[in-house]
């Protein structure tokens, strides 16, 4: 039930910005991107919903999981050639609130053999106001530290459609778990593409695969 509520919340925001987009086509809000995925990747788990909203340099993402879901709002700016994304965001986990920054850059290379090339990075750590329900449940000792903290760091190069990416996750008390992986983008139209990736779980010694579409309806 919860699962269909949050997709019907979701539904109706996409609904809302797509008419606001169509009324005033280049001011106020407007729809940058809709993403829905299924698998698994550093952030995803399950299905996944996702709508990011644009107004100027004025940045707003809902995304909603079966575990999770978060609200993040911010800018995004251009440094010289680099392009990011500097966001606060809340949300819950597992029933546990918790509060972030959230950094996103990245930079193109140039092109080689007609590919282009490019290199991104994601900067994400988080504190939790008390420990997830998995980790209180889990039948280990409670958690040591004193804050309830989380953090994901992330670089990737893509190379025309193939992104290669290395990430690393502290997760509360958990060891750090690397994180590597390789995606594939393939564009099916102007304004719809999908994504297949699979990475891999250090920590727990298994492949993560993912799969999702983007609708960008500007482009």
């Amino acid at each position: 039930m919860k699962i269909a509520l949050r997709a019907v919340l979701f539904v109706v925001v996409a609904l809302v910005a797509s008419t606001v987009q169509a009324q005033t086509p280049r001011s106020g809000w407007e729809l940058e991107k809709m993403i829905g995925s299924a698998g698994e990747d550093p952030v995803s788990s399950g299905i996944t919903l996702s709508g990011w909203l644009l107004n100027g340099n004025q940045v707003f993402n809902i995304t909603v999981q079966h575990e999770q879901g978060w609200l993040m709002y911010g800018r995004k700016f251009k440094v010289g050639r680099v392009k990011g994304t500097l966001t606060g965001v809340v949300g819950h986990f597992q029933g546990a609130p918790w509060a972030a920054p959230y950094l996103s850059m990245d930079a193109p290379l140039g092109t080689v053999a007609g590919q282009e090339i490019s290199i991104s990075t994601l900067q994400w750590p988080g504190v939790f106001l008390w420990e997830p329900k998995g980790s209180r449940d889990d039948g280990k000792p409670p958690n040591p530290e004193s804050l309830y903290a989380v953090f994901l760091t992330s670089y990737q190069v893509n190379v025309g459609p193939v992104g290669f990416v290395y990430s690393w996750l502290n997760y509360l008390d958990e060891p750090w778990n690397r994180l590597p992986g390789v995606s594939f983008t393939q564009k099916i139209r102007h304004d719809f593409s999908v994504t297949a990736s699979m990475t891999y779980n250090t920590n727990a010694k298994k492949w993560l695969p993912y799969i999702g579409g983007t609708w960008t309806p500007g482009s």
